[in-house]
């Protein structure tokens, strides 16, 4: 929500699709009436829990794309205003949360000014719940990109092991402790 409490059409569809996706058994008993007769109750069954479980994935996905067509719109607009549009922008979707990647081309000095002002924009932003983690890197050519995002993604496996272990022995900790 913006400061006067009014939702934007990003938001508002985000949330529509949300609330959507849990409905997907209706049309799953819409499929399923529909087959039943034609083609048997376990075929019909079997497609009506298919038809259902894709309009849960259409619903979320679309979702997904809407949250990440803002949250560049927004990225975009930020580093517009610093004078920096030469930039690619990548996003992630895991179960535990969106990466958000920004790629700046040729920023050198001005990168750190440019990572603060991104970093501020999606704290603000109706989807900053949404983001798990926020990589963002300065790099010399647009060329760079596929280098860069292997490394990225090396360097996030590592935190996410890393964090996996300490959980482990947090619980192993606490388990002794009883």
């Amino acid at each position: 929500m913006n400061k006067v409490g009014v939702l934007n059409k990003a938001e508002k569809n985000s949330r529509l699709l949300e609330k959507l996706r849990w409905l997907w058994c209706v049309p799953s008993a819409v499929m399923y009436a529909a087959t039943q007769i034609p083609f048997g109750r376990t075929t019909a069954f079997v497609l009506a829990l298919l038809f259902g479980a894709a309009f849960f994935i259409i619903c979320s996905r679309g979702r997904m794309y809407i949250i990440s067509e803002d949250i560049v719109k927004d990225m975009k607009a930020v580093l517009k205003v610093f004078g920096h549009e030469n930039s690619v922008f990548e996003i992630k979707s895991y179960s535990f949360g969106m990466v958000v990647r920004v790629y700046l081309i040729r920023a050198n000095l001005k990168a750190p000014l440019y990572s603060k002002a991104v970093i501020d924009k999606l704290s603000k932003g109706w989807y900053k719940n949404m983001v798990w983690m926020t990589q963002i890197v300065d790099i010399s050519e647009e060329s760079d990109v596929k280098r860069v995002q292997k490394e990225l993604n090396a360097a996030m496996i590592a935190d996410l092991e890393k964090k996996d272990q300490e959980e482990r022995e947090n619980k192993k900790a606490k388990k002794d402790k009883k």
